[in-house]
């Protein structure tokens, strides 16, 4: 997969109304457009990427830090190891410090690592799309 581009996800909206009844919503949101403005905001270029990675029986084969409320303070969930023999090194697109973003529509900007690993974990095997920045631009 290339760089995202013009690309939409959908995403998931949930708010209390007046009455206090949960309402949902799915809206497209420009994943691109987004990043880049905040990007922009804080002066840097960012090379974001769409990866696909094909889950197999041994998960999808690299492990994370960082996330909401880390021992560090809240940080960015990046990559921390790519596994030898594994979808996430055979791919070749994913590394060490790259930053994941999404996951599958998912937004890991909010998530504790545990609720990273869990949202991972609970995929089935298959193809999963990543939304990540690129270590050497992600600070």
């Amino acid at each position: 997969m290339s760089s995202v581009g013009n690309r939409s996800d959908f995403e998931t909206i949930s708010r209390r109304e007046n009455g206090g009844s949960l309402q949902t919503h799915r809206v497209r949101v420009d994943v691109h457009r987004s990043l880049s403005s905040i990007d922009a905001r804080l002066g840097r270029v960012s090379s974001l990427k769409a990866i696909e990675i094909e889950k197999g029986p041994r998960g999808l084969g690299f492990s994370i830090a960082g996330g909401r409320f880390s021992s560090e303070g809240d940080l960015p969930i990046v990559v921390k190891t790519v596994f030898p023999n594994l979808p996430a090194e055979k791919s070749k697109r994913l590394l060490p410090k790259d930053q994941i973003l999404r996951v599958n529509g998912q937004d890991f900007t909010v998530l504790t690592r545990n609720e990273a690993i869990k949202f991972c974990r609970k995929l089935p095997q298959g193809p999963v799309r990543l939304l990540v920045r690129k270590a050497d631009e992600s600070m």
